[in-house]
């Protein structure tokens, strides 16, 4: 009997601590957040730090080019599994992933409940080449 009493408490105790791991695991959609990501410094200094840093690759033809960037804005404010969504070639996706892949400054994370949360976060680059 104290053999299954023990089996039953550390299964008990193992279905928990995976419950626990799994909530700390878990990446939410920017709308799901009640307090969003933001990048240190605000969405205009995010954006100027794009524009500045973006070189663009000489055999990229001309017209607007729409590149959509993902990644997860992690806890700590860090930026991890970072792809690109969409990329209109002539390595221009190539490129925002080197560029998000150089930024320096960490995000303020999302909240949930007053908890700092994964959160996942897309952001649309608009290139205009002449």
């Amino acid at each position: 009997m104290k053999k299954i009493i023990l089996l039953l408490l550390f299964l008990f105790s193992s279905i928990c601590f995976s419950q626990e791991r799994e909530a700390e695991e878990t990446v939410y959609e920017a709308s799901e957040v009640t307090v969003q990501p933001e990048y240190t410094g605000g969405q205009n200094q995010f954006f100027s730090y794009i524009h500045k840093n973006l070189k663009v690759p000489v055999n990229a033809a001309k017209g607007t080019h729409k590149i959509i960037v993902s990644f997860i804005v992690e806890k700590d404010g860090s930026m991890s599994e970072i792809t690109i969504v969409k990329d209109p070639g002539f390595g221009l996706g190539r490129e925002t992933l080197r560029l998000f892949n150089t930024i320096p400054e960490k995000w303020e994370p999302g909240y949930l409940d007053n908890k700092p949360v994964r959160v996942k976060y897309n952001v649309p680059i608009t290139v205009n080449i002449k």
